[in-house]
């Protein structure tokens, strides 16, 4: 592939995935937020190309890198589970079930 492809199809599928598979943790995500993350994360990819060529490629795995060691790290501190949504927390919550608290899993588990 020649040109901006690469830039383009790298976070089209990072896109793609992302909505797939964590689609369940952004139902409580404002739309307008949803697509400023997005506008960002492909906006800067792109511009950063034009700057820095193909090296803009470390931008989406960066942010990527950020984004989870907040969740793993801060969440846990918060009494949240990485693993399990906000929405999903509170329909166990209403229906009576335990959510896990930090002192009952470890920090590094998902």
């Amino acid at each position: 592939m020649r040109g901006i492809a690469v830039e383009l199809i790298v976070p089209l599928v990072l896109q793609t995935l992302g909505t797939s598979i964590f689609a369940r943790f952004e139902v409580e995500t404002p739309v307008s937020r949803r697509i400023l993350k997005w506008t960002i994360f492909i906006g800067g990819t792109v511009g950063l190309y034009f700057v820095v060529r193909h090296w803009a490629l470390l931008f989406p795995l960066t942010m990527m890198a950020l984004g989870s060691s907040y969740h793993i790290y801060f969440l846990p501190q918060r009494r949240h589970s990485p693993s399990v949504c906000d929405a999903e927390e509170k329909i166990l919550r209403d229906q009576g079930v335990e959510v896990a608290g930090i002192e009952d899993r470890g920090r590094s588990r998902i």
